[in-house]
């Protein structure tokens, strides 16, 4: 069976940048966004209903997000940002763990033309203040399971995806009910 591949000088002379250009659907006209690349490009007809995310918890919950399903949330996500006032260029942080929905905010901000700045969700206090001054987010996109880690005195503009018992904090914006605000649609 392996003798049928080519080999990598075979693959090197037949490769060509137009036909990967082709395939992803770059025409080289305008920007590229990966967003669009990863997910959208997908969600269309009948692909659209195709698992794009299969997501299992550490108690063994089981999620699945279709390509239109995680489209329109990072569409979503994106009008959000939009609407707060995110320009491109802007940094949005997000101090998130691997749920689904950590997807659909980096899909989102790149969408909306902004830059996604992740914080790893095992960094104590000291540590998320740092990044979070250094990197000159304007946002930050956190679970209510991790805000505890964004000290007190930080002034910055948060949404919080409410997935526990943990409290938000009284100026944070409900995740879940501002996505339900927005559009599907850029």
């Amino acid at each position: 069976m392996l003798r049928d591949l080519p080999t990598y000088r075979d693959v090197l002379e037949r490769f060509r940048w137009n036909d990967v250009m082709d395939e992803l659907g770059w025409s080289g006209q305008w920007a590229v966004n990966l967003a669009t690349t990863i997910v959208d490009r997908h969600a269309g007809g009948s692909q659209g209903a195709r698992a794009a995310l299969i997501w299992i918890g550490k108690a063994g919950a089981e999620r699945r997000m279709s390509f239109r399903e995680l489209s329109e949330q990072s569409s979503r996500f994106a009008n959000l940002l939009t609407r707060l006032g995110v320009t491109k260029g802007d940094r949005i942080a997000a101090l998130m763990p691997r749920v689904p929905e950590t997807l659909a905010v980096i899909l989102g901000v790149l969408k909306a033309g902004a830059i996604y700045v992740p914080i790893f969700a095992g960094f104590g206090p000291d540590a998320v203040r740092h990044r979070l001054e250094h990197s000159g987010a304007r946002l930050l996109c956190t679970t209510d399971d991790h805000r505890s880690l964004v000290p007190d005195d930080m002034d910055i503009e948060t949404i919080c995806l409410a997935r526990s018992d943990a409290p938000m904090r009284a100026n944070d914006r409900d995740f879940d009910a501002e996505l339900a605000r927005e559009k599907t649609r850029p």
